[in-house]
């Protein structure tokens, strides 16, 4: 049997201890390791280079050198790694100077970046296959069929040997949730010591999917309206992932859980379950979570539930306040979806004692200045009622439904050097990458734009002006959060007014918070 090793691309080229109190263990590599190794494959070893580089400051030669060195340690005859977009070009320039080195290992690459985009990752990176979407079915079968010339396996992407000819075969079958409830446990034992992703943080945190997919997919700028790959919505059942979480708790101490999925609890007799069940299983306060949820997935009669179940973040991706870019969108928000309805949800869950985490995005097509008015009227709107957002501008992904049906509109257009800003690669990582990241700039999504059907000068300007409003009502709802002791969250935001306030320093700091969002 050949000898695998699994890789995750760094993200942040130094150790959590200085950048963060936590990183979460990594799920893809802890689950990969355990799909192979019940599949029969039994010389694996999974390597986080994230926890490789422990001295930071480094050029981007040395870390590239650091991580061959580290594989090629383990000898693999098939190496896989999965790939986000912000690990793309490490993964790439990795690739090819491994394959240099080792022309006849085989290299395979998943996850989102390969699954949008199959046929740049095989070009640019050099490597010998792609899969597409989920691996559990295609990965196993690929590794025991890689000493033959072809592979008319689904799922699977690849260039034919001494030849530009790229083979994309068909999509393969997605996991029934009867296969996702059969799938093992992640092996988090094979990855390094919990004091290596979490050295100064009290609570132990790792991430859990209990869902895959989404059960709308038409929102055109998501990964999930791509055609690369099957992305219908299904769960686990219920008592599956209160079974993983429980093996976490008890032999990692685990006590926050983050979801990974897209939407967590779309259906909700699921949803109702779940809260059931882990109530029933954790004594309050044992486990927290965080979710990401539909806003119209949610039941206000369930927030209540969803807190006793550990609920204590979830995030909202509202992505405008105008209804006409929702349905331009693809949202498909359900008819009672209206802007009050959204502030009534968010409203009640920061009542509840969770905390609302809303997202917005702006550059759509054909968006209007009065769009962009009416996205900061919501964003001021739901800061009033306790909720903290994020604003980015939106950066087409290649393979989404918005980059192939809008092309005609996408210009190459560096969001950082214009605006500042990054949907993916931070100013971290852009320091270590120097010069090179202009190898990869037609194919990072950081470089589109979506032309805007206003002047670009009056653009940045309405945008400069939201993130000043998103910053400041960020700043207003964190300080009420590490200040809930103390008798001073009744508040007014309408008419600037502050109540039943003690402390002088904290009456004068929120009225200043306030009189910043009217």
């Amino acid at each position: 049997m050949a000898s695998v090793v699994l890789v995750y691309p760094p993200y942040h080229f130094k150790p959590p201890l200085h950048y963060l109190p936590y990183v979460r263990p990594t799920l893809v590599l802890a689950h990969l390791y355990a799909v192979l190794e019940a599949a029969g494959v039994d010389c694996l070893e999974a390597i986080d280079l994230d926890l490789e580089f422990d001295d930071y400051g480094q050029s981007l030669n040395y870390y590239l050198e650091k991580a061959v060195k580290r594989v090629e340690r383990s000898r693999p005859d098939i190496v896989c790694l999965s790939c986000k977009v912000a690990q793309f070009p490490f993964a790439g320039l990795f690739t090819r100077r491994y394959k240099l080195k080792h022309p006849d290992t085989k290299v395979v690459m998943g996850g989102w970046m390969p699954t949008l985009a199959p046929e740049t990752v095989l070009r640019i990176s050099g490597c010998d296959a792609i899969i597409r979407g989920e691996g559990e079915r295609s990965l196993p079968t690929l590794i025991k069929r890689m000493g033959d010339p072809e592979w008319p396996i689904e799922g699977i992407s690849y260039m034919v040997l001494g030849q530009e000819r790229v083979v994309h075969n068909p999509n393969s079958k997605a996991l029934t949730r009867e296969e996702l409830d059969s799938l093992p446990l992640p092996r988090y034992d094979v990855l390094p010591a919990m004091q290596r992703y979490q050295p100064s943080y009290r609570k132990r945190c790792f991430s859990v999917e209990a869902s895959r997919g989404c059960p709308n997919h038409q929102c055109i700028f998501c990964w999930n309206s791509t055609k690369n790959c099957d992305t219908s919505w299904r769960a686990k059942s219920p008592s599956r992932v209160v079974k993983e979480i429980r093996q976490l708790a008890d032999k990692y101490g685990a006590q926050v859980i983050f979801f990974t999925d897209d939407n967590f609890g779309a259906e909700l007799t699921w949803l109702k379950e779940f809260t059931s069940i882990m109530t029933e299983e954790f004594k309050p306060g044992d486990i927290q979570y965080s979710a990401s949820m539909r806003v119209d997935s949610i039941d206000m009669d369930m927030v209540g539930d969803l807190y006793r179940s550990g609920l204590r973040t979830v995030f909202h991706g509202i992505e405008s306040g105008s209804p006409r870019c929702w349905e331009m969108l693809g949202k498909n928000f359900d008819p009672k979806i209206t802007r009050q309805y959204i502030v009534d949800a968010v409203k009640k869950e920061a009542e509840s004692r969770i905390l609302p985490k809303c997202s917005f995005m702006v550059g759509f097509p054909n968006e209007t200045e009065e769009d962009l008015d009416e996205t900061m009227s919501l964003c001021r709107e739901l800061a009033s009622v306790g909720s903290v957002f994020s604003l980015q501008i939106l950066a087409p992904n290649e393979g989404t439904m918005l980059f192939e049906d809008h092309r005609d509109i996408i210009e190459s257009f560096d969001l950082y050097r214009e605006f500042g800003e990054s949907e993916n690669l931070s100013t971290e990582l852009r320091a270590v990458f120097g010069e090179r990241l202009n190898e990869f700039f037609d194919y990072l999504p950081d470089n589109r734009f979506v032309k805007p059907s206003i002047p670009l000068d009056r653009f940045k300007e309405k945008y400069s002006d939201m993130i000043d409003m998103a910053s400041h009502a960020n700043e207003l709802n964190m300080f009420k959060i590490q200040h809930s002791s103390i008798q001073a969250t009744h508040y007014n935001a309408r008419h600037g007014e502050v109540k039943n306030q003690t402390g002088s320093r904290l009456v004068n700091t929120v009225r200043r918070l306030l009189r910043s969002l009217t």
